[in-house]
């Protein structure tokens, strides 16, 4: 559930589709999104097993990434877009995924 005000509320142009890739390959996850005024605060990649595997708040100069996907997973968050690259992915990779976008408002 997304909690925006309705002027800074984003509106997703792009969401990744369900994909199942092959064992050893790698996939990606594009989220495209535009806000109607202000950005974001924090961007927040999880699963149903670990709550935080990517987190950028936006001053941070780069995506914090989880030491258990280190070098495994490449993340790169913009105002306006979000993609997550697993790296060969494997069987324990299977999972669901969220992305949580907090507003500079902290709604």
């Amino acid at each position: 559930t997304l909690l925006f005000p309705s002027d800074s509320a984003p509106t997703f142009t792009i969401e990744p589709p369900v994909q199942n890739p092959l064992e050893g390959n790698n996939i990606t996850l594009e989220w495209s999104y535009n806000f109607g005024s202000g950005s974001y605060r924090q961007v927040i990649f999880g699963s149903d097993d670990i709550s935080i595997i990517v987190e950028k708040s936006f001053s941070d100069n780069v995506p914090y990434i989880a030491p258990a996907f280190s070098g495994r997973l490449l993340a790169n968050v913009t105002d306006i877009y979000t993609s997550i690259t697993f790296l060969a992915v494997n069987r324990n990779d299977s999972n669901s995924y969220t992305l949580t976008i907090v507003s500079n408002s902290r709604e």
